[in-house]
């Protein structure tokens, strides 16, 4: 990153830009001519790629008598290095990606609609804490995992001719949280050692 005038911290706390090309906004729409091709209509939407901490697509293709597919992604850029609580021991350097992807099988279909998802949310970087004993406040090092996957699958029926139907959906959820602490040397402790 280049040279700017204060803190570094203060800067990357504040507004956390890093240096490049960066894409703050675009759009794209695709229509095919008379059904033909993958898709009846194809829609990309994103922002913030590049240097942005706060980056997102959205997705959407449907071919109106075969699917429907939505897609969001999001990645968010969290970093706060500010000596605003515990001596600057409170620290985060952290990623967090979410997504969301769905796709309905025969959407026009009047009596049978398949539907299938899958979402993802995923949290990693490094974190520094405090503990206190004794009146005294320890850093932790605390690194953060986590991640979060969920399986959708279901579908819509209609089983008679008036407005009747059946909605059967089917979840799986699978977390994984992975966390560690180690116990570093306060900075009361350090100050004018070595």
């Amino acid at each position: 990153m280049g040279r700017c005038p204060g803190r570094h911290d203060k800067y990357r706390s504040d507004l956390n830009y890093t240096p490049g090309f960066r894409l703050f906004d675009a759009s794209l729409l695709l229509k095919a001519p008379d059904n033909e091709g993958v898709f009846d209509k194809l829609l990309v939407n994103s922002r913030g790629w590049g240097g942005d901490p706060n980056r997102s697509v959205r997705v959407n293709a449907e071919r109106s008598t075969l699917y429907k597919f939505d897609a969001n992604y999001r990645r968010l850029d969290y970093f706060n290095s500010l000596n605003n609580i515990a001596l600057q021991q409170h620290t985060f350097n952290t990623e967090y990606r979410q997504g969301d992807f769905d796709l309905v099988l025969l959407p026009k279909s009047k009596k049978l609609n398949i539907n299938l998802g899958y979402s993802l949310s995923r949290s990693s970087g490094d974190s520094v804490t405090t503990y206190n004993y004794s009146g005294d406040q320890y850093p932790l090092l605390s690194p953060l995992r986590f991640a979060s996957n969920e399986y959708r699958i279901g579908a819509d029926a209609k089983v008679w001719i008036d407005r009747e139907g059946i909605r059967y959906l089917v979840r799986r959820r699978h977390e994984a949280v992975r966390e560690r602490q180690r116990i570093g040397r306060s900075a009361r402790h350090t100050h004018g050692l070595g």
